[in-house]
């Protein structure tokens, strides 16, 4: 996850993706210095820059940022040795573009690295949700992986993410949030890091962050259509579409909104829902990949500071459904059948074990920085874990001081919030990355809101006037 404002500032003043040199062996020192230069009054950062180029250049410096960030990330993480589903991505990639369908090419067992070049059958598959193939397919214009298009493509949509957090917390919360909360996702070195990757997770945040942008703007059809995209890109979002619909059906509130948002969906999930339907010969709205899996995988218990991969392959059970079924929908099947029976035989286990998992969704070990920082790998892990749980509690605590207002930030908390309760059966740091950017939104807003009640200073992004509207919205409605 993001790790804290402290832990991005860290990263930048302690890493070659910081805007400036400093003494790398002064890393506290550093993070204090950033911390006050980023955040506090007419000496601060934020105000020398409002102040030399103009309030309206922020969200414009905050676009760069993020998109620099994310290219220096590509330059130090990017790898073309990549395996499992990286690998599948590409292959599912290469056979839209060279023959028309998404295919393996063949059969295609759980867990195994996709081939390029694979010889055929190109058999449609619903394995993995099509939208991120289909993008890198339109990306692929030579013989090789288009990688270095890859990565452009998602410095560029981590730079649009950072943007779209800055204009959905102005509207919410004033500018001073809105500068500190694109900033603070600028920063984001977890964000950063999976940009450099062929994953899913680049597009997947930036559709879910645009579409609650234009939620906020009641472009209710708007939004919808860019969250079927973003459910087309991982199929997790799927459930929460139907709680649209119901919500539409039980409260008046905001109705026609909730429904032009529901029907933009079905509009862009409906056709491939059909396509697999005649494909696959079975109601598959996006993909089977993950459902099982990750309920299975759920029911085993990974002691905190151990490899999960060892552990999950050492269970019998998924290693004779890896052995035995011939792809990865049958593998998805299975899986589910056998966590279905597990769970319902110890239901009050399962519940505990994945209780003490939880907490791994917002623990950010930082294990990508070890080879960028010059610093021990204990520091590294203990300061980044310190600033994921800031980071977690400053949100939180946003959210509270938020909540007079909660006609105006509630369809900020719905999607992040289901993807909090969606990963309870499989917690990992990852899963978090697409929560930070409205994270993020809270936690500038409890910073600067518990800032103000010590002390009310010149906000460097408002005019006068601007300012005292400002003061006003801190006031609790009754």
């Amino acid at each position: 996850m993001l790790g804290g404002i402290p832990t991005a500032m860290i990263m930048c003043s302690c890493s070659p993706i910081g805007p400036g040199a400093v003494e790398k062996s002064r890393p506290f020192e550093t993070m204090k210095m950033w911390l006050e230069s980023a955040i506090t009054g007419p000496e601060g950062m934020l105000w020398h820059v409002s102040a030399r180029l103009g309030r309206r250049s922020v969200p414009v410096l905050i676009f760069l940022l993020a998109f620099l960030i994310r290219l220096l990330a590509a330059g130090m993480w990017s790898d073309t040795e990549i395996h499992v589903d990286a690998s599948e991505y590409l292959v599912l990639a290469q056979n839209i573009r060279f023959h028309g369908t998404l295919s393996f090419g063949g059969q295609h067992p759980w867990g195994a690295d996709g081939q390029l070049n694979s010889p055929g059958p190109f058999l449609p598959t619903a394995a993995r949700a099509p939208l991120y193939p289909f993008v890198i397919a339109g990306l692929w214009w030579r013989q090789t992986p288009p990688f270095r298009e890859i990565w452009v493509l998602q410095a560029l949509l981590g730079g649009l993410t950072a943007l779209l957090v800055y204009f959905a917390a102005l509207s919410v919360f004033g500018r001073s949030s809105a500068a500190l909360a694109g900033l603070a996702m600028a920063l984001a070195p977890q964000s950063a890091f999976w940009s450099a990757t062929v994953m899913s997770d680049t597009l997947f945040t930036s559709l879910l962050t645009l579409g609650l942008w234009l939620w906020g703007r009641r472009m209710g059809l708007h939004a919808g259509i860019a969250l079927g995209a973003a459910t087309l890109t991982r199929a997790v979002l799927l459930p929460i579409v139907i709680a649209t619909v119901l919500l539409a059906a039980i409260s008046k509130f905001n109705r026609t909104l909730h429904l032009r948002i529901a029907l933009g969906v079905l509009l862009v999930i409906f056709p491939w829902a059909v396509r697999n339907a005649v494909t696959q010969h079975a109601f598959v709205p996006v993909a089977v990949q993950g459902w099982g899996s990750s309920l299975l995988l759920s029911t085993i218990d990974v002691p905190y500071g151990s490899g999960r991969w060892s552990f999950y392959l050492s269970d019998s059970k998924v290693r004779d459904i890896i052995a035995g079924a011939p792809s990865e929908t049958d593998a998805e099947r299975q899986m589910m059948r056998a966590a279905m029976e597990r769970i319902s035989a110890h239901p009050l286990r399962w519940f505990w074990l994945r209780t003490r998992q939880y907490p791994r969704l917002f623990a950010d070990s930082a294990s990508y920085m070890y080879k960028v920082l010059p610093l021990p790998p204990s520091l590294i892990k203990t300061v980044f874990l310190c600033g994921n749980f800031l980071f977690l509690v400053l949100s939180v605590t946003g959210l509270y001081m938020a909540r007079a207002r909660w006609r105006n930030v509630y369809h900020l908390v719905l999607f992040p919030g289901f993807l909090a309760f969606a990963q309870f059966p499989l917690a990992d740091s990852r899963y978090s990355v697409p929560m930070v950017p409205v994270m993020a939104i809270f936690a500038a807003f409890a910073l600067l809101r518990l800032r103000t009640q010590k002390g009310t200073s010149p906000d460097p992004f408002l005019a006068p006037e601007e300012q005292a509207l400002e003061d006003m919205s801190h006031v609790e409605i009754p």
